[in-house]
C-alpha cells in the first residue's frame, strides 16, 4: 500500500504528543549510536490528519537524521508556530547534504553519493508524499552551524 492511500478519515492529531512518542520509539536506536535525541521545543497543537501517516513522516525524518549524524552527535525535534501555520522540524549536526543535491534527495530511490549508510532512498520521498497529502510542504536546508534541517510546514487550519 502506498503511504498516500490513507484508509482512515482525518482526525485531530496532537503533534506534540506524536513527537514525544516517536522520539521515545527511536531513543534506543539513538542511545545505541551515542546520539543525543530529544525534543528541543514544542507547543501544544493539533492538526487534522492521519495519525499513522504522520508517525511515518516523523519517524522517517528522525531515522534519516540518526543515520547521518555521527556518534556523540545531536538530533532535535521542534514544533513551533510560524506565521503561516505550524512547523515540525528535525535538525541534526551531521554532514548535511551538498547544496546541488538538496532538490534530488526527494526523488524516489535517490541516495547522496558517497554516503556510507544503508537505505533504500525512499524515506524523504515518502515524507514528501505524506506532507503533500496533508497540505503541508517539506523544506530541507543545510544549517549554518552544520547539519541538516528538515522542516514540514502545516498551514493554519480553520
Amino acid at each position: 500500500q502506498e503511504p498516500g492511500a490513507f484508509p482512515q478519515a482525518r482526525a485531530p492529531v496532537r503533534l506534540d504528543d506524536l513527537a514525544r512518542s516517536t522520539v521515545a520509539d527511536f531513543a534506543p536506536q539513538a542511545a545505541h549510536r551515542g546520539i543525543d535525541l530529544g525534543i528541543d521545543e514544542t507547543c501544544e497543537t493539533s492538526i487534522e490528519g492521519h495519525a499513522d501517516a504522520l508517525r511515518i513522516l516523523l519517524g522517517n525524518l528522525i531515522d534519516n537524521a540518526l543515520r547521518y549524524t555521527p556518534a556523540q552527535g545531536r538530533v532535535d525535534v521542534c514544533i513551533r508556530p510560524l506565521g503561516e501555520g505550524i512547523a515540525l522540524e528535525v535538525c541534526d549536526n551531521g554532514p548535511g547534504i551538498p547544496d546541488d543535491e538538496l532538490p534530488r534527495v526527494l526523488d524516489r530511490f535517490y541516495r547522496v553519493a558517497g554516503s556510507e549508510t544503508e537505505g533504500s532512498g525512499l524515506g524523504l520521498a515518502i515524507v514528501q508524499q505524506i506532507a503533500t497529502a496533508h497540505g503541508a510542504r517539506l523544506e530541507l536546508a543545510n544549517r549554518l552551524q552544520g547539519g541538516l534541517s528538515a522542516k514540514v510546514i502545516f498551514k493554519k487550519q480553520k
